[in-house]
């Protein structure tokens, strides 16, 4: 992905596109990876940012990413969590109660269905804490 740029353009516009309909927007990343979604959400002024990453090595990875570049987004509050979205509530991740404004996800795959995604998705938007 980090390479692709047709793909991250689409991601960055979709995002600033939904982020203009909601003042001081919070974001859910499910599967963040190297952390490049919630960079993009960050600059483009979410003011949280709650990435998950269910393996440690890429949750390390994206935790070193966000910090290192920290500088671009200093308003924004930017965490990783290195589990499943079905083991955390949000709560217990941020300490806050509310929903988040915005989910954003590249956990798809080339057959759409790859990566559990519908089914990260479905628990993430439902009562289960976010």
């Amino acid at each position: 992905m980090l390479n692709d740029f047709g793909r991250n353009s689409f991601y960055q516009n979709a995002l600033a596109a939904a982020m203009k309909r909601c003042a001081s927007c919070s974001v859910l990343d499910l599967g963040a990876g190297s952390g490049l979604l919630a960079i993009l959400a960050a600059q483009l002024g979410a003011i949280q940012v709650l990435a998950l990453e269910a393996n440690p090595s890429l949750a390390d990875l994206a935790n070193k990413t966000i910090e290192e570049n920290r500088h671009l987004f200093p308003d924004s509050d930017v965490k990783v969590v290195a589990e499943l979205s079905t083991q955390v509530q949000r709560s217990a991740a941020t300490g806050e109660p509310k929903a988040f404004d915005l989910l954003v996800t590249e956990t798809f795959g080339t057959l759409l269905l790859g990566e559990s995604a519908l089914a990260f998705v479905s628990d993430a938007s439902q009562d289960s804490g976010y």
